[in-house]
């Protein structure tokens, strides 16, 4: 756990929260930093679904497709 981590949105300052509001807490290992994706995503307007057979998560956006996001990898 990395309590050191702030967050900016949209150049103020932004705390992620579960849906009880309590507070979330980035994880920095191996040189990496993995943030709340469903905390984020909702402060960002992207809609978040988990299929949990096919172990996949899905970003949409309200201006893009899923046919057109981009590839990489996510943490939850």
């Amino acid at each position: 756990m990395n309590h050191g981590i702030s967050f900016l949105l949209d150049g103020e300052a932004w705390t992620p929260k579960d849906p009880t509001g309590k507070k979330l807490t980035p994880i920095s290992y191996k040189g990496a930093t993995y943030v709340p994706l469903k905390s984020v995503a909702e402060a960002t307007g992207v809609d978040v679904d988990w299929d949990a057979k096919k172990q996949q998560i899905s970003l949409t956006t309200k201006t893009s497709s899923a046919s057109n996001i981009g590839g990489g990898h996510l943490s939850e």
